[in-house]
């Protein structure tokens, strides 16, 4: 036969149940909030990391500059995906997967139909044209024309975010906030 519970210990489960359900209940909307502070994050930096880049590229450097230019940015840990498609059809950079691929090509089929960025007019620098950015199987995509004289077609630079990417910030972001939450419980 079961014991029943004290009054102690029913005062416990009661405050254990309470605690969880308020934690449950906050943790809802921080995890939203999280994620969506964590993908404007990741937007933010492929905007900002393929605006460089475009710059760069505006700047008509060979082959070979370009190259190690677009390896140095995809070597590093906070860099999103970042793929050069040249006008002659050359691919520099990362492998984009297969949507992000199919839509970079396809910017390069509209070059020459958006509106174009600032040109000093001096002829050192191409103009690019606006900041694209397209949501696409399994992250977001940053596409930025660069453009070239009559005679020489655009380049294409596309950085890919993966939305892994983010949900592995939201997942640090959560042990950072649930660790202070733990600090303070403790102090």
């Amino acid at each position: 036969m079961r014991r029943p519970l004290s009054l102690r210990a029913r005062i416990r489960l009661l405050v254990l149940g309470s605690v969880g359900a308020v934690l449950l209940l906050s943790a809802i909307p921080l995890t939203v909030l999280l994620h969506r502070a964590a993908a404007d994050d990741a937007r933010r930096a492929a905007i900002d990391t393929a605006q460089g880049v475009a710059d760069y590229v505006s700047t008509s450097p060979s082959r070979r500059e370009l190259r190690a230019y677009v390896t140095r940015t995809n070597a590093r840990e906070d860099s999103p995906r970042i793929t050069v498609v040249c006008s002659d059809g050359t691919v520099i950079g990362r492998a984009l997967p297969d949507d992000a691929q199919d839509a970079a090509a396809g910017a390069s089929d509209d070059a020459g139909t958006g509106p174009t960025g600032d040109d000093d007019g001096d002829g050192r620098f191409r103009p690019t044209s606006q900041v694209r950015v397209e949501q696409v199987g399994g992250g977001t995509l940053v596409v930025i024309d660069v453009r070239g004289g009559t005679a020489v077609g655009s380049d294409v630079v596309a950085a890919f975010e993966d939305d892994s990417r983010i949900t592995a910030m939201v997942a640090t972001r959560l042990g950072v906030a649930g660790l202070a939450e733990i600090g303070r419980a403790h102090v």
